[in-house]
């Protein structure tokens, strides 16, 4: 029987990935999949994605995404297999541990908690972005809050986002370009800013 999938390629990681650290930073950016351009939702240069294209609104003015910041080290992105009869997919999970105390805040978090197909980018300590749902899209699956009991539990929302995707998380690069050392730096800076650009201010 002919194999449906080529699936051999080397792979011979680098120090630098041999030697990535874990964790995700306090800053996250949100989008939904319906605001994105229709037709090219996205821009890979070089299998980066380079930019995200946001659709217009009816006033004509472009849609854009939102950006949640809560403590570093408390979002988690996660990955686990979902094995089918006819096509294997990736069962995406972003995890935001999100902190308000006013009701325009809490409505916010209503408001992402019964949201559909979203996607979410985030920050690792490695110093990548990293896009999350963005094909098939992700929507809350879980909504933990709870004041606890004493002075040091946790006062946090943690909202989870879910869905199966086709393809693991693209890496976000402005210049869809792998840099190290001071280059990442300002690599890292420009793309920051380009999602900034797109950003309810």
């Amino acid at each position: 029987m002919a194999e449906c999938v080529d699936i051999l390629d080397n792979l011979n990681p680098s120090c630098d990935a041999l030697s990535r650290v874990g964790g995700v930073k306090k800053k996250v950016w949100v989008g939904q999949r319906t605001q994105l351009d229709a037709t090219n939702p996205y821009t890979l240069t070089n299998g980066y994605i380079s930019d995200i294209n946001m659709a217009n609104d009816p006033s004509s003015q472009p849609y854009t995404l939102v950006s949640f910041s809560g403590k570093k080290a408390k979002h988690t992105g996660t990955v686990a297999a979902n094995i089918g009869d006819n096509v294997n997919t990736f069962d995406t999970s972003v995890t935001l541990v999100l902190f308000e105390d006013t009701p325009e805040e809490r409505e916010i978090m209503e408001k992402l908690f019964n949201a559909e197909e979203l996607f979410v980018v985030v920050e690792g300590e490695d110093g990548h972005l990293q896009v999350f749902g963005i094909d098939e899209g992700l929507m809350a699956s879980g909504f933990d809050y709870t004041l606890g009991v004493n002075l040091n539990d946790s006062t946090a929302h943690t909202v989870t986002l879910q869905g199966l995707q086709k393809k693991l998380p693209y890496y976000f690069s402005a210049n869809g370009v792998k840099t190290s050392g001071a280059a990442n730096a300002a690599e890292l800076a420009a793309s920051i800013a380009a999602l900034n650009a797109i950003t309810t201010a």
